[in-house]
């Protein structure tokens, strides 16, 4: 998906390019020409190389992929039966506030432009409340195995969060909008870019169950690292942040140790 996302990147610059290019090639004819010897002119000869060259590795992949796909009956690798592809778009919301956990740094700097995009685009944001509430009513659903494990972050995530109080899941809807508002509102690409993105990001996140921090990464890290106007102090608080969130990991792991009723090995808590 995420390969899939970088090609449809690639060729949307591609294209920007040789539009101006052909602007500037009609703007030099004395006379309009035809869309035919527009097609065949060297801006676009230029822009059909660009494409092959640049977007062939991509669609080298797509088509392995394919392949593993025919070949292996389905896409998962390992246990097929609880690795099923289902239907769960809290999975959207649930990355928003990992997300947002890791970029809250940069809140602070962002907030006026955030609040200024949620204004301008107040209907959009009214739609997505009310169809987040919608969603979140009736699918919200836990992998079993989320329950099933207490030694990661998402267990005491679902835990302590969306059972710690039954309109949780209703009260967190504002948070989502807000959160999601603020992934747009600071990166630093057109609006197409950022349509795509979340596309991209529903596509990979709403067919898995399990709700695993680590399927986040990939989104995550296109937000981080598309955010425009980053500053000096905004990286130092981060790299602060980050630190605190890996000590306080590796003490728990190392110091905090724990027995389960039915095991005698020793059990450590981990990501």
């Amino acid at each position: 998906m995420w390969v899939f996302f970088h090609g449809f990147v690639t060729l949307l610059n591609s294209f920007k390019t040789v539009y101006r290019k052909i602007k500037t090639f009609q703007e030099g004819k004395s006379q309009k020409i035809s869309k035919v010897k527009l097609l065949l002119s060297s801006p676009c000869i230029q822009f059909y190389k660009d494409v092959v060259y640049k977007c062939i590795g991509y669609v080298l992949v797509g088509l392995g992929f394919v392949t593993f796909v025919y070949l292996n009956g389905s896409i998962v690798v390992g246990d097929k039966e609880a690795h099923q592809a289902t239907i769960n778009f809290p999975q959207i919301f649930y990355f928003s506030l990992v997300a947002g956990f890791f970029l809250a740094p940069f809140i602070p700097g962002r907030l006026l432009d955030t609040l200024v995009l949620m204004k301008k685009h107040y209907y959009v944001v009214t739609l997505a409340t009310i169809a987040a509430f919608m969603i979140v009513s009736v699918n919200t659903v836990a992998h079993p195995y989320l329950l099933a494990d207490n030694r990661h972050y998402p267990f005491y995530f679902w835990k302590r969060l969306y059972e710690w109080y039954p309109l949780t899941k209703f009260l967190l809807v504002p948070v989502y909008v807000f959160l999601w508002s603020f992934f747009f509102a600071s990166m630093n690409e057109a609006g197409s870019f950022r349509l795509v993105f979340f596309i991209c990001c529903v596509i990979n996140l709403v067919p898995q169950l399990l709700l695993e921090f680590r399927y986040f990464v990939p989104s995550y890290l296109f937000i981080r690292l598309n955010m425009k106007h980053v500053q000096w102090h905004e990286v130092l608080m981060e790299f602060i942040f980050y630190l605190f969130v890996n000590v306080v990991t590796l003490y728990l792991f190392i110091y905090r140790p724990f027995y389960w009723p039915d095991s005698e090995e020793m059990q450590r808590f981990m990501w």
